[in-house]
């Protein structure tokens, strides 16, 4: 049988499309659409939504209804466009952060967008009840990568080991998804494929289980990745190989273990 061209589109024209044309292209999390709907056309995730999204998914059932995740980003001026501008001028991002877009980005929408449309009915967010979250994103100095610090209110309160165990549990078997017990940064995974994640903690006093009060009731996180790679180009070999039904790994290395500088 001859092989359907496949399209991987970067640009984010169709990371919203509801006409089922297109497929989103996360595989840790669409992959079952990823290989069912073979329709060789994948919009490819932005960098900062492929982190958020990958620091959000495994808490989605103990999300707090009433309150929103918030992530913080910083990347790499790689990530800041080609046209010249203070935040992608080496020389002006010196010694320097630069916040922009700071409601509205449209990784901001893209992130509640995807994790809404796999999230089951009973979850306190779904389909009736579209999950939004709020999202900071700045520029540093450094060239490539991306470190996302993630503040995610729950229903109850969980043990900084429970949420470490339930993301081992979640990305077990997923060779470009490193579950950390320190914080990974962004040196340690510039130039690789995988995301990392990890850093997972908790207020002293959230040990109360519902009646725990509402700013002890959250677990904050950190994912880094390359935004060239598992942010953009990494993500694409992925989702091409899954759509020519070879391994999905092809071409891909992918170290056993992450490099950690704080362990």
């Amino acid at each position: 049988m001859k092989q359907q061209p496949v399209v991987v589109d970067l640009s984010a024209d169709y990371r919203f499309d509801t006409s089922g044309e297109w497929v989103y292209g996360l595989p840790e999390l669409h992959r079952r659409e990823l290989t069912t709907r073979n329709t060789g056309r994948i919009a490819n995730p932005g960098c900062y939504a492929t982190g958020s999204q990958l620091g959000i998914a495994p808490l989605l059932p103990y999300l707090d209804p009433a309150r929103l995740p918030s992530v913080f980003g910083v990347s790499g001026y790689s990530g800041a466009g080609t046209k010249p501008s203070p935040k992608n001028d080496p020389a002006f991002l010196q010694d320097n952060l630069i916040p922009y877009a700071p409601v509205n980005h449209i990784h901001e929408r893209e992130i509640g967008h995807s994790l809404t449309r796999i999230a089951q009915a009973s979850y306190p967010f779904n389909a009736r009840n579209p999950l939004k979250v709020q999202f900071s994103p700045h520029v540093a100095p450094f060239f490539q990568g991306i470190a996302l610090t993630l503040h995610v209110p729950l229903r109850l309160s969980m043990s900084a080991a429970n949420v470490h165990e339930l993301f081992k549990d979640f990305y077990r078997g997923e060779r470009l998804v490193h579950v950390t017990e320190s914080a990974p940064l962004v040196r340690d995974n510039a130039g690789q494929h995988y995301a990392a994640v990890g850093g997972f903690a908790v207020p002293p006093h959230s040990e109360g289980g519902a009646s725990a009060s509402l700013a002890d009731r959250r677990a904050v996180l950190n994912v880094t990745l390359d935004n060239l790679l598992k942010g953009a180009a990494t993500q694409a070999i992925q989702n091409m190989n899954i759509a020519l039904g070879i391994d999905e790994y092809t071409g891909i290395p992918t170290p056993d273990a992450p490099t950690m500088s704080l362990e």
